[in-house]
């Protein structure tokens, strides 16, 4: 019986594709800062762009995507707890 390392499952493309959406969306983010689309709109669109960021980080990088049960369990409790703050 062998167990793969959560490492294992990722590979390094899913990391550089990953860094580089990262890279994208940075600079849309930055970009964003410059353009003026509105008082509501430009918050809206920033905030989705730090929450897709989030989401890949939580999901490549801490490894969230590999594993199962538990520790989903524990990053939405936490993700509860922030809510609440």
């Amino acid at each position: 019986m062998s167990h793969a390392s959560p490492s294992s499952s990722i590979g390094l493309l899913h990391y550089l594709v990953t860094w580089a959406l990262l890279m994208v969306l940075g600079a849309a983010s930055y970009g964003l800062a410059s353009a003026s689309l509105g008082e509501p709109w430009s918050m809206v669109v920033t905030l989705t762009i730090a929450a897709i960021k989030a989401t890949l980080v939580a999901l490549i990088f801490m490894h969230l995507l590999a594993h199962r049960g538990s520790v989903r369990v524990a990053a939405v409790a936490g993700l509860c707890f922030l809510a609440v703050l």
